[in-house]
């Protein structure tokens, strides 16, 4: 088995419950390794790719730099954990709800490129631990900004305390980050409410699958997003998959760039391996057979 199947994940479940569940369905895990791509908090909801079988290899080829993201955020409250699964830091129930107008302008104060610090519950790593193992044992986290790309941030609805945004950007940005950092220059604390996960580069929602659509490894299988269609690179057709399966070097006789990717397929148009060109010589870099 090797593909990626795209999950619309629930909320209340972490990214590796996905793959919990999946197994319990029949998915052998001693037979398929399996991955995701980038992970989902555990009140989000969303896409989550899941990478089966030697396609977990190719986790790096499809980081996509480009997430998109519907966030519902709470004003009035700000909590350790910026969304409103933490514990309560500061509240405040009498205020007046920014109009429209003030939401847009504080929020295009987050577009481009800007200086985020992370959460303290997040996957960043501090002397080899992940924040939120630091976090979780009561010892103080301390996070650096970095830098992240929002390429768009707008307001969608405004409701009676809370208010909705859509949100694309760069990996590694934090829509919680956004959340607290709102309340900040609102003068007013915010933190997160709902979060659903819509693209993860060009994998969407709706052709997204629910856990309960899957009963079996049938339903695995059919639901299987074929490798070969989705990686956008230039092909090389081999005759020979079994001296692929051994690692052979290529000559590039097609002249393929200098550091380029290469796909190589069989003549059944099925996927064998990705290789590298490297001075004349094509070099395998994953092989999937």
């Amino acid at each position: 088995m090797l593909g990626i199947l795209l999950i619309n994940k629930d909320k209340d479940m972490s990214s590796f419950d996905v793959i919990r569940k999946l197994r319990k369905k029949g998915l052998n895990s001693k037979k398929f390794k399996t991955g995701y791509l980038g992970t989902l908090d555990p009140m989000a909801k969303g896409v989550l790719p899941i990478l089966i079988g030697k396609a977990t290899k190719l986790a790096d080829l499809f980081q996509a730099d480009r997430k998109k993201y519907i966030g519902r955020i709470l004003i009035g409250k700000k909590t350790d954990t910026y969304d409103v699964t933490g514990n309560v830091l500061e509240e405040v129930n009498e205020f007046k709800m920014p109009s429209s107008a003030k939401i847009k302008e504080i929020l295009s104060t987050f577009r481009g490129r800007i200086m985020q610090t992370p959460p303290a519950v997040s996957a960043k790593k501090i002397n080899g631990k992940r924040a939120y193992e630091i976090f979780r044992k009561g010892d103080q986290v301390e996070l650096n900004p970095v830098e992240v790309n929002i390429k768009s941030i707008n307001l969608i609805e405004v409701f009676d305390k809370e208010f909705v945004i859509e949100v694309e950007c760069s990996k590694g940005t934090y829509i919680r980050s956004i959340a607290n950092d709102f309340g900040e220059k609102l003068g007013i604390p915010a933190t997160l409410s709902g979060l659903t996960r819509s693209a993860v580069g060009d994998f969407i929602l709706d052709n997204c699958i629910t856990l309960d659509k899957i009963n079996d490894v049938k339903d695995i299988k059919d639901n299987l997003l074929d490798i070969n269609t989705l990686l956008h690179l230039p092909k090389l057709c081999y005759r020979e998959p079994k001296r692929i399966a051994n690692g052979i070097f290529i000559k590039n006789r097609e002249g393929f760039e200098d550091g380029s990717l290469i796909k190589v397929i069989s003549e059944e148009n099925k996927i064998l391996a990705i290789y590298k060109t490297y001075e004349g010589t094509l070099k395998p870099e994953v092989v999937l057979v």
